[in-house]
């Protein structure tokens, strides 16, 4: 299992937006499942830092993860893009392996 891990600074007016749009029914997880590969997204708030979240993607491969992004570049481009203003900051934490 490949795992996908995001940090975001949520702008204070808009939590509620990017909780719809970054949630397991958002236009994340949407736009996901048009490819291969994907296992599950997941939304986290972090419980000391009130505008502070983590989204984990896990997939089935690296390689799932990468095909996917190469095949839907432009529109993986234009949803962030979209969905930017909901945030101040967005941080990729990292990638991992499941052992």
């Amino acid at each position: 299992m490949f795992i996908v891990i995001w940090e975001y600074a949520v702008k204070p007016d808009k939590t509620a937006e990017f909780e719809k749009e970054y949630g397991s029914a958002g236009s994340w997880a949407a736009f996901f499942q048009e490819g291969e590969g994907l296992l599950s997204t997941e939304l986290c708030k972090d419980t000391s830092q009130r505008n502070r979240y983590i989204t984990i993607d896990r997939w089935i491969s690296k390689d799932a993860y990468e095909d996917f992004k190469l095949e839907f570049s432009e529109q993986y481009e234009a949803l962030d893009k979209r969905l930017s203003v909901l945030t101040d900051k967005e941080t990729e934490v990292g990638t991992f392996e499941r052992l």
